[in-house]
């Protein structure tokens, strides 16, 4: 009974649930499990774990040699029993079970099946299905993320693998490469693997919906938060490429949709999302029917993702369902037959393996019922873009049917058309590489580079030639790309060329550099970034100067779109939510405009925060902010400043005998009778013990919400990227 109480009381200080409606306890824990991975659950009900003990070990680590399967069986919400199902694995990332009952396993370098054909609780030998070939070495940017579709394709993700050549090899094929961030597809068997969809940095975790929509979360690459959910649509490009830095900030480089055929994210994540998984099968109340269920490791929190269709995809904006404290640290998630949650907790802040973890479980406290929702139809939608070239009598006829999707609006839809479009004949498409729409031509474009057509210095001649901006940005990637150095020429005349942005700028920047012969060192393997490459190219006096004038007039101008280091545009209309925020200044903003704003009167940051020994006292110092809070994080601080609020900046609401009523923080020491209270003024206020009817804690930052208010969205970019600089 003690035990047990301890447990609880335990669980409740690591972390605590949003939706009272939820129980959310440990049901397992060091040493019966420790630094754990992935985690499923078969229709039995038993809970099977990876235990990983080869993640960056300690040369003092004196744990088993190998990564091991554990398998739980519950009864009544606690462990009935426990033993090693599997052990011999090195860098084992994820578990999931196909609707044969075979347990699927995947770790860095390999996916392989795990099955008990006799039934003593041990498996089999492992059959690979997949293996991997490559240099690169570190443990959770390789193969990782897993899932099994009902229909038996096998979905695996792949990190950035640090850009290194690869070849992974199924059944009856193989795919090299040498940009990680990816996800395959192949049958159970392993054979017919093909590349789905490419653009990641690490899609860690994948799940579907009841109708057959994939979604992956994915960590951010270093410079470019928030990490994201997406939707995953095969042949999707969602932008990111290890070539080009890992700041991702590259001119090159998309994180939200930037470039033309890249596809945006459904909504930001925390930080380090690793685990997804799809609300309906869990029976849960009928708001989250339609929501995805997934975990935060970098900031201990598990999230929600309510959907709204959106075209034919989908936007969402996170919510939080619990928060922990700095050992919480969930992975994987797994749902059992009866809706129950399992929730693996690698229990600590270390990447090297440390004998700490947690197995979390979450329930309903009413009784399970099954949702009656309907379920997403937007799958449907991309794949009759795919039926256009089978219907069509002639290719001519298919690429005139397919550029009329590409003109919509919805990104997807466009993405879709592309697709399509590169299984055509290049004669066919080069036939409308005159058409009257801008959009047509950009997707012609794009299918002749994604085909890899061979002869392209003719039609990029035309291309750099466009009066669309677009075109002539995509023109300028794929002359790089092929190293066409005798496009020089061509490249600053359509950079010259009107209508002009400081993106297009930025490009050719990026371009000119890489025809140049430049080579990777340490900056180019942080990143270049577009307002680096402006920033130099100010200070060259040697450049033409027809270029170093159009640099000084775009960077100060307000950009239509969210330019790193640039104005940000006032939108259309204002934004509401955090994730309109976020899209609204990008990587935007001017942070010697954000200093003055922050020590301005106008919104009174300095009033309570100290930056480089300047500034109050009253809230904490934010002199290296930075170092801990991305460019997302900031963002939700101001925001929801009472989202997060630090065990020492806790509001308490002191009320006297008197009737009098002080509110602000009350700081650990205090003189013998007395209570200080420090005011939101920072000029502290002292009470005699005696004289105190009530000390109540509010669940209130003494920070006020609606700061951005105040704000204009260009000086709210300003703020957040001053608040950057900070480290």
């Amino acid at each position: 009974m003690l035990g047990l109480f301890a447990l609880e009381i335990q669980a409740a200080d690591v972390a605590r649930i949003e939706d009272a409606r939820f129980e959310l306890r440990i049901f397992a824990q060091q040493p019966d499990i420790w630094t754990p991975t992935g985690i499923a659950v078969d229709k039995a009900g038993r809970i099977f774990m990876i235990e990983s003990n080869t993640h960056l070990p300690k040369p003092d680590y004196d744990g088993p040699k190998s990564d091991q399967v554990k398998m739980f069986v519950e009864k009544d919400g606690k462990v009935a029993s426990s033993s090693v199902f599997a052990e011999g694995f090195r860098w084992a990332m994820n578990l999931a079970f196909a609707t044969n009952g075979d347990l699927f396993l995947v770790q860095r370098d390999a996916v392989m099946i795990l099955r008990d054909r006799d039934g003593d609780g041990k498996a089999d030998a492992p059959e690979k299905i997949l293996r991997l070939e490559t240099k690169g070495d570190y443990p959770h940017n390789g193969l990782d993320g897993l899932t099994i579709a009902r229909d038996g394709w096998v979905y695996v993700g792949m990190g950035e693998n640090l850009g290194m050549n690869f070849t992974l090899t199924g059944k009856d094929a193989s795919i090299s490469g040498d940009q990680g961030g990816h996800i395959f597809r192949c049958r159970m068997d392993g054979s017919k693997l093909e590349r789905f969809a490419t653009g990641f940095w690490n899609p860690f975790s994948m799940t579907f919906d009841d109708a057959g929509n994939l979604f992956a979360v994915d960590n951010d690459p270093d410079g470019r938060p928030p990490c994201r959910l997406v939707h995953v649509m095969r042949g999707g490009n969602y932008g990111y490429q290890f070539r080009y830095g890992r700041s991702g900030l590259h001119p090159f480089q998309a994180w939200d949709g930037e470039l033309p055929g890249t596809l945006p994210m459904v909504a930001g994540t925390g930080e380090a999302p690793s685990g997804i998984v799809w609300c309906a099968r869990m029976g849960w109340p009928e708001e989250y029917s339609n929501s995805l269920l997934g975990t935060s490791w970098g900031d201990n929190l598990i999230e929600t993702f309510p959907l709204r269709p959106l075209g034919a995809s989908f936007k969402s904006e996170r919510k939080i369902l619990a928060r922990g404290d700095q050992s919480f640290r969930p992975v994987a998630l797994a749902a059992a037959p009866d809706g129950t949650v399992y929730i693996s907790d690698w229990g600590d802040k270390e990447y090297s393996v440390h004998k700490k973890g947690r197995i979390w479980r979450l329930t309903q406290r009413e009784p399970f019922h099954q949702s009656t929702a309907t379920p997403n139809p937007q799958t449907a939608r991309l794949s009759e873009i795919a039926q256009v070239t089978a219907k069509s009598a002639t290719p001519a006829k298919a690429v005139e049917a397919l550029l009329q999707q590409a003109a919509s609006e919805d990104r997807f839809i466009q993405r879709a058309a592309i697709n399509e479009l590169t299984t055509i004949h290049s004669e066919a498409l080069l036939a409308k590489r005159m058409a009257p729409d801008p959009k047509a031509r950009l997707a012609i474009l794009l299918a002749l580079r994604e085909q890899d057509f061979r002869s392209p210095i003719g039609i990029l001649k035309r291309f750099l030639q466009d009066d669309d901006e677009s075109i002539r940005q995509m023109a300028m990637i794929w002359t790089a790309e092929k190293g066409l150095n005798e496009l020089k020429p061509d490249l600053l005349a359509a950079v010259l060329q009107k209508p002009q942005s400081l993106l297009l700028l930025q490009t050719y920047l990026a371009a000119e550099q890489i025809l140049g012969g430049y080579k990777k060192n340490s900056v180019w393997e942080q990143g270049s970034s577009g307002a680096d490459l402006v920033a130099a190219l100010l200070k060259d006096e040697a450049r033409p100067e027809s270029l170093r004038a159009l640099a000084n007039h775009l960077k100060g101008a307000a950009q239509k779109r969210p330019i790193p280091g640039a104005p940000v545009a006032e939108p259309a209309k204002r934004p509401q939510t955090e994730g309109e925020w976020i899209a609204a200044i990008g990587f935007g903003g001017d942070s010697d405009t954000g200093q003055k704003l922050f020590f301005s009167d106008k919104i009174g940051c300095a009033k309570c925060h100290r930056v480089q020994g300047d500034g109050g006292n009253v809230g904490p110092d934010l002199g290296v902010i930075a170092r801990s809070s991305d460019r997302a994080k900031l963002v939700n601080s101001v925001l929801q400043p009472s989202a997060n609020i630090g065990p020492l900046y806790v509001t308490h609401i002191v009320t006297t005998k008197d009737g009098d009523q002080y509110t602000g923080l009350v700081p650990g020491k205090q003189a013998p009778g007395k209570v200080t209270v420090i005011p939101v003024d920072g000029k502290p206020v002292e009470i005699a013990s005696e004289k105190i009817a009530s000390d109540r804690v509010s669940e209130l930052s003494l920070m006020p919400a609606g700061l951005e208010a105040g704000l204009t969205v260009r000086e709210f970019a300003d703020l957040i990227s001053f608040l950057e600089t900070l480290k």
